[in-house]
């Protein structure tokens, strides 16, 4: 009789760590499951994040050939129908090719923000500006005449009174040249106050650009 009383107990306890087993196996395969869950879901984030990154406007000409060509392509269309706008050549420069910008110290003193202090009775570079694809200076000269600066040839892609955009087939890079009115400039570049005292030094003077590209 005991026997059999023992017998059975130790079925129920056998039955008891059975069950207990079967919780814990299954306590396990769910936490491994919410992991792998939690794991994709991460992934995929992740995987969204990156995309929006690399196809943010700040990161995307680093990498991508075709969409530098597509602006510059945009920007040269926009040239030919209507002319060089200041505003959007600044904005195109900055989009093309992300870079930093580096003042002349002879010529511009830093105070709340940068001022105009001294100009050469030539020409005098201000900025300029420098990424991975661009080198582009920001000067000021005394003559609105191009000619001074280049020589036009057939070689341009786009020749006006202002503005002249060449094709510079040797090393792949497009040279553009503009000379426009400090008015002009004023539109653009927001690095300056454009207080009195740096309107008296800009005075019968002219905004020149000069900048190369690599589309390659």
């Amino acid at each position: 009789m005991n026997k059999s009383k023992t017998t059975v107990s130790d079925t129920m306890t056998i039955m008891k760590m059975l069950k207990k087993l079967l919780r814990d196996t299954k306590l396990v395969y769910t936490r491994k499951a919410k992991l792998r869950e939690n794991l994709v879901i991460v992934g995929m984030v992740g995987l969204v994040l990156l995309t929006i990154a690399l196809l943010h406007p700040g990161v995307r000409p680093r990498w991508d050939r075709s969409y530098r060509q597509q602006l510059f392509a945009t920007f040269l269309t926009d040239l030919h129908a209507s002319g060089l706008d200041p505003q959007a050549f600044w904005l195109f420069r900055e989009r093309f090719s992300p870079g930093t910008f580096t003042i002349n110290p002879e010529a511009v003193g830093i105070f709340q923000t940068f001022r105009v202090t001294d100009l050469s009775a030539d020409e005098t570079w201000l900025l300029a500006y420098k990424g991975s694809y661009i080198d582009s200076t920001d000067s000021i000269v005394p003559t609105a005449s191009l000619s001074a600066y280049i020589q036009v040839d057939n070689e341009y892609l786009y020749v006006s009174d202002q503005v002249a955009l060449k094709w510079q087939d040797t090393d792949k890079k497009i040279q553009l040249v503009f000379i426009l009115p400090i008015s002009e400039m004023k539109k653009a570049n927001g690095f300056f106050d454009y207080l009195p005292e740096e309107m008296t030094l800009l005075e019968d003077k002219y905004w020149l650009n000069q900048t190369e590209l690599k589309l390659q």
